[in-house]
């Protein structure tokens, strides 16, 4: 394989590497999100 084309690899697996986790963080706050609005929902239904 090519140095230049290795280089290329090397900097993309590392930038989806990086957006890969920074994904799995906003989704696991996106839960959270929902999990809050689903309980406001009930309390505002009257529910527990």
């Amino acid at each position: 394989m090519e140095e230049k084309t290795e280089r290329n690899l090397t900097y993309a697996f590392a930038a989806e590497s990086k957006a890969s986790v920074r994904n799995e963080a906003f989704a696991k706050k996106a839960d959270a999100e929902s999990v809050h609005a689903r309980r406001y929902l009930l309390l505002m239904r009257g529910k527990r």
